[in-house]
């Protein structure tokens, strides 16, 4: 599994709506944008994948944008990289062969899929917001001038 542009996109622009929940505070997509350094005709394409995944929800108009519809504890890590980027298997699944050698490592690749998924499914995004603050926190704590 590797985790392109896009998919590192999509999650930055979460965090982004999930630092404004749960005001469900309506986010124009200039400021996702400028805000995450993401080009705006890309996050655009990003926005309509996660809002066709009900991930994401708008509001059109002078005053829309973007806003989550559900708690960022109800959004798993595992459920975004889906969406954006498919399957978490780290090789196409070739089932047509009967090479033992593919067989076992088929077997592996399975085991690796099946360990990615039991961390990415159990992370939500509150998770990585709540772990981001204690990372600031700390910073602050050993942040000090001389």
């Amino acid at each position: 599994m590797k985790v392109t542009y896009k998919g590192e996109y999509a999650i930055r622009a979460l965090l982004y709506l999930c630092s404004r929940y749960p005001n469900t505070d309506i986010v124009p997509i200039g400021d996702i944008s400028r805000r995450q350094n993401i080009p705006e005709k890309y996050l655009e394409q990003i926005l309509l994948i996660l809002k066709k995944s009900g991930h994401v929800a708008s509001k059109r108009g002078a005053n829309g944008g973007f806003y989550l519809p559900k708690a960022p504890a109800e959004i798993t890590l595992g459920e975004i990289i889906r969406t954006i980027e498919g399957s978490l298997e780290p090789v196409s699944n070739n089932d047509r062969t009967n090479n033992l050698y593919d067989l076992a490592l088929r077997e592996i690749w399975q085991k690796v899929t099946q360990a990615i998924s039991a961390v990415v499914d159990t992370v939500t995004f509150a998770d990585i917001m709540r772990r981001a603050e204690e990372l600031r926190q700390v910073k602050n704590e050993y942040n000090y001038d001389i």
